[in-house]
Formats: C-alpha cells, structure tokens, sequence
C-alpha cells in the first residue's frame, strides 16, 4: 500500500474514533471528564445533628446522605412527600413518590402509580444505611446564569441557600446547605504550560528528527492520562461503574488507547513504519477524547477530579500540548518518508 494511501486511512480512522468514542448525553448533567465548573455547593448544617451525615459530590450534583445515630430517617421529595428513608438495614425510596423518577433524568418514564399523597411504597435500593442522589435543589437550575452572576460574574458570591427537609425518629429537621459562584483563574497558566508542553516536544523533535521522540512523547501521554483519569474516576460519587463513567468509553477507549500506545512503541522500536501512522492516530485521539473534553477546568474554579485542582489543570495543559505536538512530529516524520521514497512503500 502506498504511504499516502495509509495517511488518508489514518485520517479516516480518526475521525470514526471521534465520533463512534462520544458517548450520548447522561441522565444528569454531568458528563465525562472533569466537568468544570465555577459553581460550588456544600452543605452547612443537619437537624438533628446527630441524626445523618450529609455531603456533596461530583460537583454540585449528588447529595449523599448517611444514616448515622438515627433508627430511620426519611428525607422529602420536590413536593414534600416522603422520598428516601435510611434504616439500619439499608436504604429505600418510595416508588409512589415522583421525585424518585425525577432524580434520573427527564427522559425516565413515569407510571402511573405515582402519588405522592399515597402512603409510601418502599424499595430497598441498598445495602447500606447510604444512599446518592442528584438532586436538583443544591444548584441552580437551568442553563442560564442567575442576574447577580451574570451582572458580575468576576465577584465571588453566594447564589442561594438551599434546604432539603428530613424526619428522623418522627423529628421534622433538615439539611441546608448553599451555593456560590467563585471565579475561575484566566487559563493564561494553563494555556502557558500547554505550550511549554507542545515546545518540548516539538524542540525534541526538531533536535533529532528521530521516531524515538514520538515514542518517548507517546510514552509520557499515557503516564499523564492514566493520573487523570485515575483523578477523574476517584473524585465520582457511587459504584464502580458511576465512577468508569467520568471516562469516555466508560474506561474502554482510555484503556485501550494505553495497550495501542505501548505497542505502537515496540513497532517504533522495531523500525516498522506501521509505528509512525499508529503513533499519529493514538495522539490525536488522546487529544480530541481525552484533553479537550477536560479542558474548561483550565479557566474554571471547580473540576470534579479528586486531584488537587492545580494538579489537575497541569495534566490536561501537558496532555492537550503534547497530543498535538506528537501528532504532528509522527506526521512530519511520516511525509518525510514519503518524500525520500517518492510516494511509495
């Protein structure tokens, strides 16, 4: 096959693994990668104190709430009707009540049996006294921003302050909690570190002209993705598979882009030209897939990633300059060979 036909391939191979690797819209608003935001929910208070722990995650979305001294606590819907009750025994939602199919997402049908006047029909959806929610009351809805924010969205401010009722042991309490709007940097940083990426690469390459250099920057894009993605992972709430969810492919594409990298730097090793194509196709994948749907949290103050935030924003600085570096060193390295052989294998 003639190289410039296994170009046009390579091209054509990305493009199908950009568009067969984007996963469809989630059930809630969060979606692979990051998720960068400059919204920031916490909670503030529980009454009775002693009855459950409370706490945020995956950004602004999920409240996780914990049975602790209590024997039951039941915590109201969007209409005030009972919703999750927390025992002992485990966790439970009411399947009469309209929140527990409003808390998945608009497209989740709802029977007809729903009620929320009804007496409560429980489900045991855990094990564990524990039980994780997306609820829509601990941010802003919508997708527009509130007057205040829009008016000085450079001012940190807090938006609102939110509260969810409870009844523990027959005690009416609640958890509050609110919501802030806080600034993100510039991305100057973020954009500086990428291009101080792209330059090594690219100077390394320009220095030696060698398929070596795109193997070493190969080599080092999988050690900056498996730490972010082991962050990004890490920083969900819920099982195992909530968590592969914070990766495109739902962990697959990652993996396999790993296993690819480490094989087309044996076929680099072994001189076969198969290398340089594959090594072209593999960074520009980790550069569409895996960088730019992280990229926000370079000019974002929140990033739902377990990392510290600075730490975060340097991996997907050096993964996005990096990418693009690699992709084009195999490509000039791949037209070069092209030249010196006339167009021919």
């Amino acid at each position: 096959m003639r190289r410039l036909q296994r170009a046009g391939v390579v091209a054509g191979l990305t493009l199908a693994g950009i568009v067969v690797t984007a996963v469809p819209a989630q059930a809630h608003p969060l979606r692979y990668g990051d998720d960068a935001s400059n919204w920031r929910s916490v909670v503030t208070g529980i009454t009775p104190a002693s009855a459950v722990h409370a706490s945020m995650g995956d950004g602004v979305l999920r409240l996780t709430v914990t049975l602790r001294k209590a024997h039951d606590v039941t915590v109201a819907g969007y209409d005030g009707e009972p919703f999750v009750q927390l025992r002992p025994d485990g966790a439970f939602v009411n399947t009469r009540s309209s929140t527990t199919y409003a808390v998945k997402g608009s497209t989740v049908a709802v029977p007809s049996s729903v009620d929320n006047k009804a007496t409560p029909t429980w489900r045991r959806v855990s094990a564990t006294a524990s039980w994780s929610w997306h609820d829509t009351r601990t941010h802003w809805p919508g997708y527009t921003l509130p007057p205040p924010v829009e008016d000085a969205q450079g001012t940190r401010q807090q938006v609102l302050a939110w509260q969810i009722p409870l009844t523990a042991d027959g005690t009416k309490g609640s958890i509050s909690g609110t919501l802030e709007w806080i600034p993100g940097p510039t991305g100057g940083g973020g954009a500086g570190l990428a291009t101080a990426a792209f330059v090594v690469v690219g100077g390394a390459f320009l220095r030696w002209r060698r398929p070596w250099v795109v193997a070493t920057a190969l080599v080092g894009l999988v050690a900056a993705d498996i730490a972010h993605s082991a962050g990004m992972a890490a920083g969900r709430v819920g099982d195992f598979g909530s968590r592969l969810a914070a990766l495109p492919g739902h962990g697959g594409l990652p993996l396999a882009l790993w296993l690819l990298s480490f094989g087309t730097v044996v076929l680099i090793a072994r001189n076969n030209d198969l290398g340089l194509y594959a090594a072209a196709l593999l960074a520009t994948l980790f550069c569409f897939t895996e960088a730019l749907p992280s990229l926000a949290v370079l000019w974002r103050s929140q990033a739902v990633n377990s990392l510290p935030l600075d730490v975060t924003r340097a991996l997907v600085a050096v993964l996005t300059g990096a990418s693009v570096s690699t992709a084009l060193a195999a490509s000039l390295l791949i037209t070069s060979q092209v030249r010196s052989s006339g167009g021919t294998a």
